[in-house]
């Protein structure tokens, strides 16, 4: 109904948490039988239409990102760090040509004393490294790997986006 009012859309972000720190809820086995039919009809609803998918979940979802693929999706996120998306190189060659990365950078840098300027240079360090691995070749879009804590400073927040600004350039 919505593209019969003259809505148009650029794509589509879709949530299904369906992992947790370490593994899958459940078996890839399990996500074929039953979810699997449901988001390839979904996603080929909107691949038809042009609207890319971008697929948000939490959580070590590693076992579900070949299907999720070939259901369709082209943007998975957030990619955790802690829940093992720490190797970024890994991440680009297993699936840089056919997956955009969008996240997997780290919120726990951030949470340094701004005052200090050890603080500022990690920071630096730590996101001139990830962004130069993950913006490689493109297929990559900013974003933290989990929700921003209380704790980090807004400088230290305003610093890392500059340094995105810097090293993230294309």
């Amino acid at each position: 109904a919505l593209f019969n009012d003259g809505f148009k859309f650029d794509g589509v972000w879709v949530w299904s948490d369906l992992a947790y720190k370490n593994s899958t809820y459940f078996s890839t086995e399990t996500y074929r039988k039953i979810l699997y039919p449901h988001h390839k009809r979904l996603f080929g609803f909107f691949e038809k239409h042009c609207l890319p998918v971008i697929f948000h979940c939490d959580g070590n979802c590693k076992a579900f990102i070949p299907l999720l693929l070939k259901a369709g999706i082209r943007a998975l996120n957030p990619l955790e760090i802690d829940c093992g998306f720490s190797d970024a190189e890994l991440l680009k060659k297993e699936y840089g040509k056919e997956l955009v990365l969008f996240g997997n950078m780290p919120t726990a840098v951030l949470e340094k004393s701004p005052l200090s300027g050890a603080g500022k240079k990690e920071i630096e360090e730590v996101f001139k490294k990830r962004l130069e691995i993950l913006k490689t070749g493109g297929g990559f879009i900013y974003h933290s790997d989990n929700p921003i804590p209380e704790t980090v400073s807004l400088e230290n927040y305003q610093f890392a986006l500059n340094m995105v600004k810097q090293y993230g350039r294309y």
